[in-house]
């Protein structure tokens, strides 16, 4: 992650896709912008196979650790991405 050249993760899994694009931290919160997606005005055929990292998070940062968390009403999802 770098302040000019945005963010970038790798690691693909069967469920989630290698992102990379821009954020935006606000103190509390983390927002990621996949520039991997296809535009919002695009029409899709069928949704991604694979989940990307895009939205906005909770996040705290220790060491070479970021967690970013998501919930709702009856889902949480917490992720630990470290620093290579």
């Amino acid at each position: 992650m770098s302040a000019t050249t945005g963010y970038a993760v790798s690691g693909d899994t069967t469920r989630h896709a290698g992102s990379h694009g821009t954020y935006a931290v606000d103190g509390v919160n983390i927002g990621f912008s996949d520039q991997t997606l296809p535009p919002s005005t695009a029409a899709l055929t069928a949704p991604p196979a694979k989940v990307h990292l895009n939205g906005v998070y909770q996040y705290s940062y220790a060491t070479t650790t970021l967690q970013i968390a998501f919930s709702s009403d009856t889902l949480a999802m917490f992720y630990n991405l470290t620093a290579q």
